[in-house]
């Protein structure tokens, strides 16, 4: 890291301390502020696309007048902004998991799968794969048994397999 870890963790409370304005109530006033856009003033029939509000007085008045909006831009980048933060923190969380556990840096071609079921371990090829957890052999026992609860058949095929 370029920066020292001291202005990461004050940049990190920066963020918290800005994030924690947006309490519910806010949110749900800056919802009721940005409920009414202008529409078009056809009316038409047929299915509402999902999310809209179904008043016609209020979009009436939205109608009548189209003024330069900067609260109403305002509300819409802030919910652009905090859409593109989830985002952001998710891949955040998946780097920081990726370098903090060495376990996730080991290739998924040098892992060799095991069957849930008889623990074999499966070549991962064309015809030996792996089929929902399971090997052939239990996946196909596993079907022909109409697909029963997965722990039980586990167990089952375990006992069959080791009868000490």
């Amino acid at each position: 890291m370029k920066r020292k870890p001291e202005v990461i963790l004050k940049d990190l409370e920066l963020i918290r301390r800005g994030l924690d304005k947006f309490t519910l109530p806010i949110l749900a006033h800056l919802h009721r502020i940005d409920r009414y856009t202008p529409t078009g003033t056809e009316t038409s029939s047929g299915p509402k696309p999902k999310n809209t509000i179904s008043d016609p007085t209020g979009n009436a008045v939205a109608n009548t007048y189209r003024p330069n909006d900067p609260v109403g831009r305002a509300i819409k980048t802030i919910d652009a902004t905090i859409s593109a933060l989830v985002k952001d923190i998710q891949i955040l969380n998946e780097q920081l998991d990726y370098v903090m556990n060495p376990e996730r840096r080991v290739p998924v071609e040098s892992q060799i799968p095991q069957c849930a079921a008889c623990l074999r371990d499966v070549a991962a090829t064309k015809n030996d794969r792996l089929r929902s957890g399971y090997c052939q052999s239990c996946y196909r026992k596993w079907l022909g048994l109409g697909k029963p609860y997965r722990g039980q058949f586990e167990a089952d095929i375990r006992t069959e397999t080791d009868p000490e």
